[in-house]
């Protein structure tokens, strides 16, 4: 009898023993597993959330410089028989993105849209007034080049006809696609066909492009001077334009439609 619960108490503890051996082997394992670090590692298989920043990605603005190193300008004169100095300019491409600049003293302005995709539509925003606006159809985004486009009371009848009585509709929407070179050069000839009652404006050598044709607003300037004679753009709806310039005072409305009231910039 003693013997049996000599060896039982011994077998007790052997069982304590081993389970303690085990319980330290497994912390040691565990220990061991950390690399005494406390700092935890990725996770290889971890899939990267998706999103945008400053770093990459297409921005709403133009201009800077490409990857290639090639700059795109856009440059041009706001006149509408006086140079319209201090005007905000913007200028949309066809993704909607923008570049701004305001004009100067003479009119003139310089804006970058490096990174565009044309055509690019253009907005003057005066001090007081109507909003005028002009359009560059086409331009080679991959080179380094300067193209000249014109704002003025002309350019302006001319995206008139292009929208069909509302340039301020088709700046806000995006609606580019009647901006074509050969659409832009059917609607000038339009407009110089209804503006032939004017004699400042039948003046106008015909090869002289009124959109992108480097012009001074000053007098002595023919193309300043046809302006002069049209004035100043005070209404613009679907029906007609009015002009303050005695020579047409109503400027006959473009086909397709529009919205009344008086045009605002987008």
């Amino acid at each position: 009898m003693q013997n049996y619960l000599t060896q039982n108490s011994f077998g007790r503890m052997i069982s304590k023993f081993s389970a303690s051996f085990f319980l330290a082997a497994i912390v040691g394992v565990l220990a061991g597993c950390s690399g005494g670090s406390d700092t935890p590692t990725a996770d290889a298989s971890a899939t990267p959330a998706s999103g945008t920043g400053t770093g990459t990605g297409t921005t709403a603005v133009l201009g800077g410089t490409t990857t290639s190193g090639t700059t795109q300008t856009i440059t041009g004169t706001a006149a509408t028989g006086n140079p319209l100095a201090g005007a905000a300019v913007t200028i949309q491409d066809s993704d909607g993105k923008t570049a701004t600049g305001t004009t100067g003293a003479d009119g003139s302005f310089s804006i970058s849209v490096t990174g565009g995709k044309p055509p690019f539509m253009l907005v003057a925003v005066p001090s007081a007034g109507v909003n005028l606006y002009s359009v560059l159809p086409a331009m080679d985004m991959a080179a380094t080049n300067t193209q000249n486009v014109n704002i003025t009371t002309i350019t302006t009848l001319v995206i008139y006809e292009l929208s069909g009585g509302d340039p301020a509709t088709m700046f806000k929407t995006l609606s580019f696609s009647t901006l074509t070179r050969s659409a832009v050069a059917a609607k000038e000839v339009t407009v110089r066909t209804k503006l032939q009652a004017v004699p400042a404006v039948n003046l106008l050598n015909p090869v002289f492009d009124t959109m992108t044709g480097k012009f001074v607003a000053a007098a002595g300037d023919v193309y300043d001077d046809a302006l002069a004679s049209l004035g100043t753009i005070t209404a613009m709806n679907s029906t007609s334009v009015t002009l303050s310039g005695a020579a047409l005072p109503t400027y006959a409305g473009a086909t397709g439609g529009g919205a009344t009231g008086a045009t605002t910039a987008g």
